[in-house]
């Protein structure tokens, strides 16, 4: 398939759901823990918010919940993201995936972590410009005294004009998850990778990820808790483009593409005597 194909999302959505009732033990509980450990980390922000404490020390104390948490969810979310697209691609091939097959993490736990940090470091460094620009508006207005209308206007248009650019350099690395878990790549090669595949095809890719943004969030109309099956549609989905596309020959001879339902494991054969 083509990035077109591979990322139509009404194709991975309907893919993804097939694959989740072929195997919805591991598929559903990987993709769910990975939507909570995204989204949940930081809920102990406001940790100690109405103690009264002297502010140092809950600033402190918010600070530390905050890294623990961030850390832990670091760690899970890197494991179950190549455990994740291991069972997804044992049933896109096989028809079927094991539990157990969420925890295989196939040597790429590090290179996982790895990447996340670097991930984080990119995002970090396109964020700079925009924080710079908020920091000099709050200079200009404070301590030069202009006057807060033109600054802030001036800091709003630098910010939207900035996006595009912000967007780009995001979009282009966006895929580099699934490099690592599916493809075994580096983190260095997985950033090339993801950079080489959606080179032309950003605006679909951002079509792509609003999709699954938006189809995630409808979770919240069966009271929130939908969103963990949404959100792990969504998850699974983003495999099996991945899948679709960087293996493309094996996807095309599987049973999502054939429609012809997988053959039933064979049985080992019946010990001598």
């Amino acid at each position: 398939m083509n990035v077109a194909e591979a990322y139509d999302p009404v194709r991975a959505l309907t893919a993804s759901w097939r694959l989740l009732m072929r195997a919805p033990l591991p598929l559903f509980i990987g993709g769910a823990i990975l939507v909570l450990v995204s989204d949940g980390w930081s809920t102990g922000v406001n940790f100690g918010e109405s103690h009264g404490r002297p502010r140092g020390e809950v600033v402190l104390g918010v600070l530390l919940v905050g890294l623990c948490c961030g850390l832990i969810g670091l760690l899970i979310s890197s494991w179950l993201s190549v455990g994740l697209a291991n069972a997804v691609e044992k049933t896109v091939t096989n028809g079927s995936a094991r539990f157990d097959d969420l925890f295989e993490s196939r040597g790429r736990f590090f290179d996982m972590v790895l990447l996340r940090v670097l991930f984080a470091l990119i995002w970090i460094g396109a964020l700079v410009p925009i924080a710079a620009a908020i920091l000099i508006g709050l200079l200009a207005a404070n301590a030069w005294h202009w006057p807060p209308g033109p600054v802030i206007l001036a800091v709003f248009t630098f910010v939207l004009l900035y996006l595009p650019v912000l967007m780009y350099v995001v979009l282009g690395f966006s895929l580099s998850v699934q490099a690592v878990a599916i493809e075994g790549l580096a983190p260095t090669a997985a950033l090339r990778r993801s950079w080489s595949l959606v080179h032309g095809n950003r605006l679909r890719i951002l079509l792509y990820w609003i999709v699954m943004i938006v189809f995630t969030l409808l979770g919240f109309c069966l009271c929130c808790i939908g969103m963990l099956w949404t959100g792990a549609m969504a998850q699974v989905a983003a495999n099996d483009s991945y899948l679709a596309l960087v293996k493309s020959d094996e996807y095309a001879g599987s049973w999502l593409t054939t429609n012809v339902p997988p053959s039933p494991a064979q049985s080992p054969p019946p010990m001598p005597g």
